[in-house]
């Protein structure tokens, strides 16, 4: 992944060209999508104890990437989200605030929500189709030297978004050879 060797088990790629490249020869790749159950970050289908419950984990989509000019939400938060939002920020879960960007009657929601306290804190765009559909989340995390770290989650894990964002930093650091 760009100067980075990482060491991905097959399993957890999104993409059958990619777990058939983990399983063979290293390929190198600007960006990969991998897949994970939260809360233990495990490979979709590792152990099949939720199945029993019937409830599936969520699932978290990982896409590492390198692209040293990347421009994050945040860097676009005060130049262009909060000028679109609809109201100002409004406090939400989790010490998070929201800003509303679309309207009430719109196809979509859009909304991005974001830790006021710290300057490079957490950030994210959660997107949920009228039709019903859980919202999805969006992320990108910066650990610098080009690299990305784009996850999308489901809405309702918001209220856990700090234990959320260490686990997935914590996975990815884990990767690297």
């Amino acid at each position: 992944m760009g100067p980075d060797q990482l060491h991905i088990p097959a399993g957890y790629f999104k993409s059958a060209t990619h777990r058939i490249s983990a399983s063979g020869q290293s390929s190198p790749y600007q960006q990969v999508s991998l897949l994970m159950t939260w809360p233990d970050l495990r490979m979709p289908g590792e152990d099949d104890a939720t199945a029993q419950l019937g409830t599936p984990l969520p699932l978290i989509q990982v896409d590492l990437e390198h692209d040293p000019y990347r421009e994050t939400l945040r860097t676009q938060l005060d130049p262009v989200y909060k000028r679109l939002a609809r109201g100002g920020a409004r406090p939400t879960t989790a010490g998070l605030n929201m800003l509303m960007l679309s309207a009430r009657a719109a196809q979509n929601r859009d909304i991005i929500v974001y830790d006021p306290e710290a300057k490079d804190g957490f950030i994210a765009r959660c997107v949920k189709k009228r039709s019903g559909a859980k919202a999805v989340c969006h992320r990108t995390v910066t650990p610098g030297g080009g690299r990305l770290i784009r996850y999308q989650f489901d809405q309702t894990l918001l209220p856990s978004w700090r234990e959320l964002d260490a686990a997935i930093k914590a996975k990815v650091r884990g990767f690297r050879a």
